[in-house]
């Protein structure tokens, strides 16, 4: 409470301060030394009580702000079991997508805890490769699923980080077995050019355009340009919308 002598109420009403009261049941009507002396003792407890009520509330807000910026990332977290300790709602998702087996467990599925575990071991066994070992990457339906391990060995926990980005339809084409050039030839069949105009548009010959084609019938088991084009969109889930380059 303020000092009534140190100011006016009206200036004091205008500062940010937080008023706190405390309701004590006494059967007297008077304060005693007694009871002063017991209040006197009690302020900076309940005082520094109410500090730290704040305080935690603080955090409690801000870890609540973290946890919603990590939401949309893809963060799983370990232990030495591969039992998960943690993991984003956007982890969550991806590993069902990209996994046969649910993830509803604590267990990861089979299949990505085998590759984390020879990570691991190739860790342990002191090789050549970074803390950030080459990560585990997983195409479907014209999208990569890269994966990455992390190891804190003073914590004996993993982390995982997960990213997903779509992929070219030039990098989708080669997932079906087409090189390089042939993909690129197949997306300008798609665009709605001939043979003349694709060589035009990679400075080769029209018998060089024509030998992709043959190569790109054959890898696809189709018969002409229309059946390669089905069949390459079906493939990759693209059916009913072509991307763009």
């Amino acid at each position: 409470m303020p000092n009534a002598n140190s100011g006016s109420w009206s200036e004091f009403s205008q500062t940010d301060v937080t008023l706190v009261g405390f309701a004590l049941h006494r059967p007297q009507r008077s304060f005693t030394e007694r009871d002063r002396l017991i209040l006197n003792l009690l302020r900076p407890h309940l005082s520094q009580a109410y500090g730290n009520a704040q305080h935690y509330q603080q955090l409690q807000q801000d870890l609540n702000q973290f946890q919603q910026s990590l939401n949309p990332l893809g963060l799983v977290i370990l232990n030495t079991e591969g039992q998960v300790q943690w993991i984003t709602p956007q982890a969550t998702a991806w590993l069902e997508a990209y996994f046969p087996k649910p993830t509803g467990s604590l267990q990861l599925p089979d299949h990505l805890w085998a590759w984390v575990k020879h990570q691991i071991n190739c860790f342990t066994q002191k090789t050549d490769l970074p803390k950030a070992w080459l990560p585990l990457r997983i195409e479907q339906d014209g999208k990569q699923l890269t994966i990455r391990l992390v190891v804190e060995q003073m914590a004996e926990r993993y982390l995982l980080l997960l990213e997903e980005q779509t992929l070219s339809l030039l990098e989708s084409l080669e997932l079906l077995g087409l090189s390089q050039r042939e993909a690129e030839v197949l997306v300008r069949v798609m665009q709605g050019n001939d043979n003349k105009a694709i060589a035009a548009q990679l400075s080769v010959g029209k018998s060089t355009v024509r030998k992709h084609m043959e190569s790109i019938f054959h890898k696809l088991g189709v018969q002409s340009r229309t059946e390669a084009i089905a069949h390459a969109l079906e493939k990759l889930g693209m059916l009913n919308a072509l991307p763009l380059i």
